[in-house]
């Protein structure tokens, strides 16, 4: 029986590596600061405990809510100015890789169309649209922008979690004056 063997980690160690082997950016799921965001953090909820009364469960939670969204949104701008510096770089090793694989795959589309059917070689744009038709090459400009889209769609949900719980602070700091 295949299940038999395998039982997942056991030592304390291998749990914990294997609870890390799904993140990929640490956008989502439980919030753990970095070294280089802790002081940032820490300044941030600070500055909204003298601000409020986190002596109110409500206020406490929202303070918690927007401390966590604002820490997130600043790493998903890191990230995606990273992301975005990444593919703006002429030096970027993988980019130029990948660039080079779809030129090659991009041109021995078009000699194995102009093998095939003979006559004058297709236009290389053209044959990029047939590789991309026929999964050889990826059809957006910038492979990596599927993922920088995706960081700007986590980016936008956490700005708008930390200014609404910033909101509704506001609102309750104003009622019990």
């Amino acid at each position: 029986m295949n299940g038999a063997k395998g039982r997942g980690p056991t030592s304390a160690d291998g749990k914990a590596k294997s609870a890390r082997n799904a993140k990929t950016h640490g956008l989502t799921g439980k919030f753990e600061p970095t070294e280089g965001e802790r002081d940032e953090v820490e300044e941030f909820e600070r500055r909204l405990r003298a601000r409020y009364n986190p002596h109110d469960p409500v206020k406490a939670a929202l303070i918690e809510r927007a401390t966590i969204a604002s820490a997130r949104l600043n790493r998903a701008r890191t990230l995606i100015t990273e992301m975005a510096e990444g593919l703006a770089d002429p030096d970027n090793l993988r980019r130029a890789q990948e660039l080079a694989l779809a030129s090659m795959l991009i041109r021995a589309t078009r000699g194995t169309i102009s093998k095939i059917y003979g006559g004058e070689p297709l236009s290389l744009s053209l044959a990029k649209a047939v590789a991309e038709k026929g999964g050889y090459v990826e059809q957006s400009a910038h492979p990596s922008s599927t993922a920088l889209q995706k960081l700007a769609r986590h980016a936008r949900r956490f700005r708008g979690e930390r200014d609404r719980a910033l909101a509704r602070l506001e609102v309750i700091g104003n009622n019990q004056i």
